[in-house]
């Protein structure tokens, strides 16, 4: 299965802040390591990841880029880099919801199912899931 996965859900793995969740995530890590899916991110994500990181949770820029050097190894990672910027200005002005978000449903295909834990953007995809409905 082609996965999206959604900053938050990579952030819930790398900060460990929500046992819960944390635990949801590495659950769907295993999964993704062991080639039952395959993980589709876009640079919105890394760059995401990285201000949130590094702002709101003030690391230092070498946990940073560990991070995202984490991401980037994942088995079979796939980079999304095109988005329909149109469509997701169109979003913005309608929705109440982060511009970056509205890029993110922007790019994730009909065939993906987007993981993420925010209700909001996955109310703008076709397929959207919890990383505990995928384990």
């Amino acid at each position: 299965m082609k996965l999206f996965l959604d900053t938050n859900v990579l952030l819930r793995f790398y900060l460990r802040d929500y046992e819960e969740q944390f635990a949801q995530v590495k659950q769907l890590i295993t999964a993704i390591e062991s080639g039952k899916h395959r993980p589709y991110i876009s640079t919105t994500v890394l760059l995401e990841m990285a201000y949130v990181l590094r702002k709101l949770y003030g690391l230092p820029k070498k946990e940073v880029l560990t991070a995202i050097r984490s991401v980037m190894g994942m088995r079979g990672l796939v980079v999304v880099d095109k988005a329909h910027t149109a469509g997701a200005i169109a979003l913005f002005a309608k929705k109440s919801i982060a511009f970056a978000d509205c890029i993110l449903a922007t790019q994730v295909r009909s065939d993906m199912t987007l993981v993420t834990f925010d209700q909001q953007l996955a109310k703008l995809v076709r397929h959207a899931k919890t990383p505990a409905a995928l384990v």
